[in-house]
């Protein structure tokens, strides 16, 4: 029969092995729900960043023109449009790296998410075998007598550096 402080012993190391396994699923989601408010955050600083390159690209635009009809310089032709289109072109580009930057931070946040989730789901999956296996040892141990002695061994005297005749 299992003593009750055994008992007790191993209803508790249930009881812990319960809420940490709960703990383990709860900050695996929480890993995974801060991946993506940073990933959608990501996302939002990138739009960002790309409305202000159009404002830049506009203001460029305006400059480019007034600076060349204020020198004389028919802006409908020639060289100035090769200006503004070289421009165009670089702002485009610009956005393009941009919005690809923005997308491989979002990405690597959410993997990031998933990664420190799992690792937190596989940890709690490791201390709950762990905290059974230190349940069974509890109640394995129960079933000897408190001397120590299992009854009727050749062994059950043998002290360390002594015999087992005693």
């Amino acid at each position: 029969m299992v003593e009750p402080i055994t008992m007790a012993m191993a209803g508790m190391a249930a009881l812990g092995l319960i809420s940490d396994f709960l703990g383990g699923k709860k900050a695996s989601s929480a890993a995974k729900r801060a991946a993506k408010k940073e990933a959608v955050a990501e996302g939002e600083v990138t739009e960002e960043r790309i409305r202000q390159l159009e404002i830049e690209e506009r203001a460029l635009k305006g400059q480019t023109i007034a600076t060349a009809a204020g020198s004389g310089v028919i802006t409908d032709v020639g060289s100035p449009l090769q200006i503004l289109a070289e421009q165009a072109k670089e702002f485009a580009f610009e956005r393009q790296i941009t919005a690809r930057v923005g997308a491989t931070k979002a990405a690597a946040a959410l993997q990031r998410g998933r990664d420190v989730g799992n690792a937190v789901k596989y940890q709690s999956y490791s201390n709950l075998a762990r905290g059974a296996s230190n349940i069974f040892t509890i109640l394995s141990q129960s079933g000897q007598s408190s001397t120590g002695n299992s009854g009727g061994g050749k062994y059950d005297n043998w002290k360390y550096g002594g015999s087992a005749r005693g």
